[in-house]
């Protein structure tokens, strides 16, 4: 009979976590992006769609 398959990659190790911002190591939540999410979307859109 042909050899039984090989068994799958063991799963790569989760990454440490990165160094982020400062506040985030009080304990507040901080998202891990450089976006700010201080306004919607919408109001420039609609800004820069009246015009």
């Amino acid at each position: 009979p042909p050899p039984p398959p090989p068994p799958p990659p063991a799963a790569p190790a989760p990454a440490p976590p990165a160094p982020e911002h400062p506040a985030s190591a009080g304990g507040y939540d901080v998202p891990r992006s450089n976006s700010v999410p201080a306004a919607p979307k919408s109001y420039s859109n609609s800004v820069s769609s009246s015009y």
